[in-house]
């Protein structure tokens, strides 16, 4: 997997703003709340303060790619099956179960 792939999260060959916008700050420097608030404010679409589900599975398919592969494309952590996409979706999925009790 080359670098390009690793940040083009919806496979279309192309870098999109909120694509670019977390690589730059998920991989520049700052503290990780500083870095949290801001894929929160590109993530929160609709500016609304709340995540709802679809921008919050989005965020962690971001933060979930990154992690998962180093620069030169080989997988970083062995998950088995799990891939970033299913990954950020049963996230997302336990984050709102929680949310609700």
């Amino acid at each position: 997997m080359k670098l390009f792939q690793l940040f083009d999260l919806n496979n279309n060959n192309v870098l999109e703003w909120d694509e670019v916008m977390s690589a730059l700050i998920f991989l520049g420097n700052g503290s990780e709340k500083a870095k949290s608030v801001e894929l929160y404010n590109i993530y929160d679409e609709d500016q609304d303060k709340t995540l709802q589900f679809v921008e919050l599975y989005r965020m962690l398919r971001g933060v979930f790619n990154i992690l998962l592969f180093d620069v030169a494309g080989n997988e970083s952590l062995n998950l088995g099956k799990q891939n970033a996409e299913t990954l950020a979706f049963s996230t997302a999925v336990k984050c709102f179960e929680e949310q609700k009790r």
